[in-house]
C-alpha cells in the first residue's frame, strides 16, 4: 500500500507538468509538529486550527508555514531516514544560518521541559550532563523568563544570510529582569525597529 502523500494539483493539470515532486505526509506532518509544539499551548491542537497554509518546495525542501493568527515561518524538511531514500541529496543553495539567539531559545525551551517534566533531578544535573558551568546555564534559562510572543519571534526570526546576527543575545538579556510582560514587549518591539527588522 503506497503511504499517504501531498502532491501539487495545478501541477498534475497543468503541461508541461509541473516539476514539483510528492512529499510523504507523514514527513511533513512530524515536521509541523515539531515545529507547533515549540509554540506555547499549542501541543495536541488540531493543524487545521492553528494554520492558514502551508506550502513545499521539493526542490530545496523548503517548507513555508502561515498561521491563523498571521504570523509567519520558514523551515527546512530533513531528509527523512528509511529504506529506499537516497542518502546522497541534490545539493541545496544556502539559505542562510539560524541566529544564535533562535538556538539558544529553543535550547532554554528544551532544558527547562527536561527539568519540568522530571527526566532530570535538578538544574545542577542539568549543568553536569550539559558540561557547562551553573550560571552559563543559568543566563540560558532565563530566556524562558521572555513573554511567549517575544520566544516566539526568536524562534522564528528569518535566517541570516550573511555577515553576522541582526538580534544577539545581548540585546536581549536586559529584557530578561524585567517582570512586567507588557514591558518587555514594548522594549522588544523598539528594539526590532532599531534594527530595522
Amino acid at each position: 500500500m503506497t503511504p499517504p502523500t501531498y502532491v501539487c494539483r495545478a501541477g498534475q493539470k497543468q503541461q508541461p507538468r509541473c516539476p514539483q515532486q510528492p512529499v510523504r505526509a507523514s514527513d511533513l506532518e512530524q515536521l509541523l509538529r515539531e515545529r507547533l509544539d515549540l509554540r506555547a499551548g499549542s501541543a495536541g491542537v488540531e493543524f487545521e486550527r492553528i494554520l492558514r497554509r502551508v506550502s513545499y518546495h521539493s526542490g530545496t525542501r523548503q517548507v513555508s508555514i502561515e498561521g491563523q493568527d498571521g504570523t509567519r515561518w520558514e523551515c527546512c524538511l530533513p531528509v527523512p531516514v528509511r529504506p529506499g531514500v537516497r542518502r546522497k541529496q541534490p545539493e541545496v543553495p544556502s539559505h542562510g544560518r539560524v541566529p544564535r539567539i533562535s538556538r539558544l531559545m529553543a535550547l532554554a525551551v528544551h532544558l527547562d521541559g527536561l527539568v519540568a517534566e522530571g527526566k532530570v533531578r535538578s538544574y545542577r544535573e542539568l549543568a553536569e550532563i550539559g558540561q557547562v558551568s551553573r550560571a552559563r546555564l543559568s543566563q540560558i534559562l532565563q530566556l524562558t523568563h521572555l513573554a511567549p510572543e517575544i520566544q516566539e519571534q526568536l524562534l522564528f526570526l528569518p535566517p541570516t544570510r550573511h555577515g553576522s546576527d541582526r538580534i544577539v543575545e545581548s540585546h536581549v538579556r536586559p529584557l530578561t529582569r524585567l517582570v512586567d510582560w507588557e514591558a518587555q514587549k514594548q522594549r522588544f518591539r523598539a528594539l526590532r525597529e532599531q534594527l530595522s527588522l
